[in-house]
């Protein structure tokens, strides 16, 4: 566990934490994420997520996620989302998009995307979805994705939100026993053949 004399921090990503951010992404959905955006290419894929997180409040921006340090140092990352996302949401997805690809390849990777889209949670209106929840190697075993998960946790309190969901790939045996381990449970509601396993918590507000 945590030692006493490690600070743990948690704040708003930086487009400074770039290089973390980025090897953490992929880690979290490396398949689905080379799958979409490199065509199985994934030196195309970090690059493509190395110029994304730099546009602020795109899916992939800085804007979009949260890092957990220990003394100072980025070691964790994730992110959530919902049903209505802001304007500037979609505007910089896009942009993220055809900055980086050409016409050709940008309308590869939409068409890439809305196919992938059946495996994946829709946000519903009582719900925060959590994604790209990672921690680097040599930050493992001391809770910190835990922590990350009770913080968007209370984030969804305070949007009036009454389930926590979120996808993680059927194969990730030691990622379904961490969620089922704070409370997730499987949502038969997804999608059939899906190679994700969607899982919910319902939250209850603390007083």
């Amino acid at each position: 566990m945590v030692s006493s004399k490690q600070a743990i921090t948690i704040r708003p990503a930086l487009a400074s934490d770039v290089d973390v951010a980025v090897e953490l992404i992929l880690a979290a959905a490396e398949s689905l994420l080379v799958g979409i955006f490199g065509g199985g290419d994934k030196q195309i894929t970090r690059d493509f997520l190395t110029n994304a997180w730099k546009i602020k409040h795109s899916q992939f921006g800085y804007g979009q996620h949260i890092v957990i340090c220990v003394d100072g140092e980025a070691a964790g990352i994730c992110t959530h989302w919902q049903k209505d996302m802001p304007e500037v949401f979609a505007k910089d997805t896009a942009k993220s998009i055809v900055d980086f690809y050409t016409l050709e390849q940008a309308q590869d990777v939409i068409a890439r995307s809305k196919a992938a889209t059946y495996a994946i949670l829709i946000p519903k209106e009582t719900s925060l979805i959590i994604g790209h929840v990672a921690v680097l190697a040599n930050f493992r075993r001391l809770g910190l994705a835990g922590k990350l998960v009770s913080f968007v946790e209370n984030i969804a309190l305070q949007k009036s939100k009454t389930i926590l969901a979120l996808d993680v790939e059927q194969d990730n045996r030691i990622a379904i026993a961490f969620y089922r381990s704070i409370g997730f449970v499987e949502d038969k509601e997804g999608p059939d053949r899906s190679p994700f396993m969607h899982m919910t918590k319902p939250l209850t507000r603390k007083f």
